[in-house]
């Protein structure tokens, strides 16, 4: 019965309705549905309950339109974080012109070691040379501002196979918040210190696992017990997928089980 209903959802192929009945509760119970800049500067009210909206675009999908459109709805606002290769001039002036915030989903570690045609990089090869990535991503966010018209006050690290190899996640560069200044940002999301400050952190994942969750509860269990501050990472491909992801998903989902573990948060070891 489980795999069924899973393949249903994914024939369905839009939990967009889901996403709404989050930011409708959201809204119900007395939730600031804000940024994460927001939140960093300290833009909002105090005395109210908050929950902060995270996108990770590391896929271009329908799904990207369909939950901004939702959040205009409810009158919330998010942050989207894009890579290089899912990245979009128009659609992030319409994220910024409602009040959300779009800006640079870095790998930067990540491109270097796809860049090096095979030569292996250790550990401490990547650890020694901190200063050197920094460089890299500093030159790579004046090029994202210049070229999209973003500030990008804050960052999103994305995980790669590259840095599973290595053992050093992109956000290593970022967790010392003395480097906001040379940047220019007043947050990673990924910093210890910023996730250790939340109520809760819940991320959304494909449908077989949880129901589409990872780390806990939902974010409809965590809005009603009136958990705050709420941090939400949601990937927009896991929402609505375009037709050749769909297809995919649903040969998957028949043919395997379906897995139902939850899953604790998990970072790469510096």
């Amino acid at each position: 019965m489980e795999r069924l209903k899973i393949l249903r959802r994914y024939i369905q192929n839009n939990r967009i309705a889901e996403y709404e009945d989050i930011l409708a509760k959201a809204r119900d119970h007395g939730y600031q549905m804000l940024t994460l800049e927001n939140y960093a500067k300290g833009d909002y009210d105090k005395g109210k309950k908050v929950l902060l909206l995270r996108h990770d675009v590391d896929h271009i999908s329908p799904g990207t339109r369909a939950m901004l459109n939702a959040e205009q709805k409810y009158g919330a606002t998010a942050s989207y974080y894009f890579r290089w290769s899912t990245a979009d001039y128009f659609l992030m002036k319409d994220i910024i012109a409602g009040g959300g915030e779009g800006s640079l989903h870095f790998e930067t570690i990540a491109n270097f070691l796809r860049r090096q045609q095979g030569k292996r990089y250790s550990k401490e090869d990547v650890l020694v040379r901190k200063d050197f990535f920094l460089e890299l991503l500093k030159h790579e966010l004046a090029l994202f501002r210049a070229y999209y018209d973003v500030p990008c006050q804050t960052l999103a690290s994305h995980g790669a196979e590259e840095n599973g190899m290595v053992g050093v996640s992109n956000n290593y560069l970022t967790d010392d918040d003395s480097v906001y200044g040379d940047l220019g940002i007043v947050l990673e999301s990924y910093q210890q210190k910023f996730i250790e400050s939340m109520g809760i952190y819940i991320s959304d994942t494909v449908m077989e696992y949880n129901g589409g969750y990872r780390y806990g509860i939902t974010p409809q269990e965590a809005i009603t017990e009136g958990i705050s501050p709420i941090l939400f990472l949601s990937h927009p491909n896991h929402w609505k997928y375009t037709h050749r992801g769909q297809f995919r998903k649903i040969v998957k989902s028949i043919i395997k089980s379906p897995i139902r573990t939850k899953e604790n948060f998990k970072r790469i070891a510096k």
